[in-house]
């Protein structure tokens, strides 16, 4: 999503495929992290603005178990947070490949 390049003024230039891994899991993050702030900032602006209160006007009504909105801000967050695991685990799995070896030492415990 981010790409080689995307926030290069922030990172030096990657000069090893585990870099370039780590370069990009970083670009991604930061591009899903600046969209998330600017839906929030942009929505709270807006509630900011469309729904002030004037002088006179009765306390809102309180609403209380919206059940559908509850699991939706907790299932949205939770689906970016396992998205950006994956990517973490995808990212680490290339920069650091297993082994194709055998152990340097082997214990055996009696």
């Amino acid at each position: 999503m981010g790409g080689a390049g995307a926030v290069q003024a922030f990172l030096p230039v990657a000069s090893s495929p585990q870099a370039r891994a780590i370069e990009e899991l970083f670009n991604t993050t930061f591009v899903v992290c600046g969209i998330i702030f600017a839906v929030v900032a942009g929505l709270v602006g807006y509630a900011l603005l469309k729904f002030r209160g004037k002088d006179g006007d009765a306390p809102p009504k309180q609403i209380e178990g919206h059940t559908r909105l509850e699991l939706a801000w907790t299932i949205v967050p939770l689906l970016i947070v396992a998205w950006i695991f994956l990517l973490t685990t995808r990212a680490m799995n290339a920069a650091y490949p297993p082994a194709n070896r055998a152990p340097d030492l082997t214990v055996t415990a009696h």
